[in-house]
């Protein structure tokens, strides 16, 4: 696998090609993709080439960008994408709520189980994201 980056700002607009990304580590450079793909001036094939671990996430971000009106088209085992050019994101009038990060809430968790003490954390969904 390349490190290059798959898109090319130069210009006229953001060139595509084929990307293959690595998921086992993290998913951030996935999401940009995902979120700057619509805009491209080709369609932007992604494959995921291990285990993505941030499978939730993803789920959020391709949810995101359906909300406002781009399409990602995905296999069930999230390991490719099609992201088609041509799309444009969409002002909407409603909010769009952004789930609380369970993965950085469980570290207060962990300390009210380890202390004894009840804790309250707020904004978590626990089924926002079931796959």
């Amino acid at each position: 696998m390349s490190a290059c980056l798959c898109l090319d700002k130069s210009g006229g607009g953001i060139s595509s090609d084929a990307c293959q990304v690595e998921g086992s580590i993290s998913s951030l450079y996935l999401f940009a993709l995902l979120m700057a793909a619509p805009l491209a001036l080709g369609d932007i094939p992604i494959e995921v080439v291990d285990d993505l671990v941030s499978v939730p996430y993803v789920t959020m971000t391709v949810a995101l960008v359906a909300q406002s009106g781009v399409h990602v088209q995905t296999t069930d085992e999230y390991d490719q994408f099609i992201v088609r050019s041509g799309q444009t994101y969409t002002a909407t009038d409603s909010n769009h709520y952004v789930a609380g990060d369970a993965s950085s809430a469980s570290y207060f968790f962990a300390a009210a189980a380890i202390a004894g003490i009840p804790v309250t954390v707020r904004g978590l969904r626990p089924n926002f994201c079931s796959r």
